[in-house]
């Protein structure tokens, strides 16, 4: 929560393995090249179970060259 991440070269925020995530109110300023990827990636295998569940909201995310978020299934 609230986070500022400044200068990524890849990702942001990358998670990967069983969790249910909380990625809210976050900024992510990508650096400006064409190696900045995604903002946000998501393995797929990160699946919450049952009652838990993922959630995103009010981010911000600058500099793209790829995807703002990136879910893999």
């Amino acid at each position: 929560l609230y986070n500022t991440i400044n200068n990524s070269n890849a990702f942001g925020i990358y998670f990967q393995g069983q969790a249910a995530l909380k990625i809210r109110h976050n900024t992510i300023n990508l650096l400006i090249s064409s190696s900045s990827k995604s903002g946000i990636f998501i393995n797929g295998t990160t699946t919450p179970s049952s009652p838990l569940f993922h959630d995103f909201s009010h981010n911000k995310i600058y500099n793209v060259t790829y995807s703002g978020m990136h879910l893999v299934y």
